[in-house]
């Protein structure tokens, strides 16, 4: 007879196990373990410091802004007079001999170049900055 009763008992435990955990699923969000909702509350207090935040961000962005258009408009002055000067050096290259006072002149329109080129480079870097600054306030 207990034997008879095993027997009985295991099909209904797996009956049991299989009525459960197919259940599961249709359980209401409450009890169901599987779906979880995240709520994250945000108070007046954090929305007034994201905003101040976001201006502090694009205050920083104008004036960087700023300074990248005046080291380009500076670059560009730059470029100018050392091309300018180096048209001048070719022109006296070209007239005579070489000459002391002229390997100086090349010499110092060579470092004008360089000067703009460094003028240039820190223009980009300035306005890569910016662009940084703007895309973290649009944030």
């Amino acid at each position: 007879m207990v034997h008879r009763r095993q027997r009985l008992c295991i099909p209904r435990i797996f009956f049991l196990v299989f009525v459960v955990s197919s259940a599961h699923g249709f359980l209401p969000l409450s009890t169901n373990q599987k779906c979880r909702t995240l709520l994250n509350l945000v108070t007046e207090d954090d929305v007034i410091q994201k905003v101040e935040e976001a201006e502090a961000l694009w205050t920083k962005a104008h004036d960087a802004r700023e300074r990248a258009n005046a080291l380009s408009d500076q670059a560009s002055e730059e470029a100018e007079a050392a091309s300018g000067k180096a048209i001048e050096v070719e022109r006296k290259m070209k007239e005579g001999s070489v000459s002391m006072e002229k390997l100086q002149e090349a010499d110092a329109a060579t470092m004008a170049n360089i000067e703009a080129n460094s003028m240039v480079s820190k223009a980009l870097q300035a306005a890569e900055e910016a662009d940084l600054l703007e895309e973290m306030a649009e944030q």
